[in-house]
Formats: C-alpha cells, structure tokens, sequence
C-alpha cells in the first residue's frame, strides 16, 4: 500500500491465473475515496449505551464505520442518528451481532 497525499491506494501488480489482468486499469474517476473504521463496542446491548455510542460516533470522522461485538436483541435494526447517520446492527440468536455506521456526510455524496 502507498500513501498519496494522505489517502491511501493500493499498489496493484498484475494478477496471475486466469485473468491474467491488471488491477490498475481503472480510471481515476472511478475510484471514491472511503475512509473505513472499525470498532468493538463491547456490547450495547440496552438503549443507554447505544446512545453513549452515538454520541462517541458523532465525534468521529468517517465514511463507514464497521461495528463488532453489538450484542443486541433484536434481529435487526436500523437506525438515524440525531446527525443524520444510518445505523444498521444485526443481533439476535444467542446476541451476537455487527453493525455498519454509514456517515450523514458519505450519505450527501
């Protein structure tokens, strides 16, 4: 991986095997830049600290933020933010769970 003016890209070589193409053949235009986070929330499993991680969230800079460890109840849930960002958590069977965060400014793109 090189970093480029503080973003990062993936330095391709060609691929062997039956593709036999390159992965830098794309234009520019085609790549968006994401900015992905991942956090175990160690459990928010009542509405107080789902709150607590709102809260946390909204002080972040991200586009997606990845969520492990929800532990929720519910089968599934989504969820807007008070700032305008969608949660979605999956729960349920023995409250296990993951989540996505999508950002309310990725959501303006």
């Amino acid at each position: 991986m090189e970093t480029h003016h503080g973003s990062r890209q993936w330095a391709c070589s060609t691929v062997r095997g039956p593709l036999n193409k390159t992965m830098n053949d794309a234009v520019h235009e085609e790549f968006v830049e994401l900015h992905v986070v991942s956090k175990n929330v160690q459990s928010i499993r009542t509405d107080r600290r789902l709150e607590d991680m709102l809260l946390e969230v909204a002080l972040c800079q991200f586009d997606l933020l990845c969520l492990s460890e929800c532990w929720r109840a519910d089968g599934e849930e989504c969820i807007e933010s008070v700032h305008g960002d969608l949660v979605y958590l999956s729960g349920g069977c023995m409250y296990r769970g993951v989540g996505v965060v999508v950002s309310a400014q990725f959501r303006k793109r």
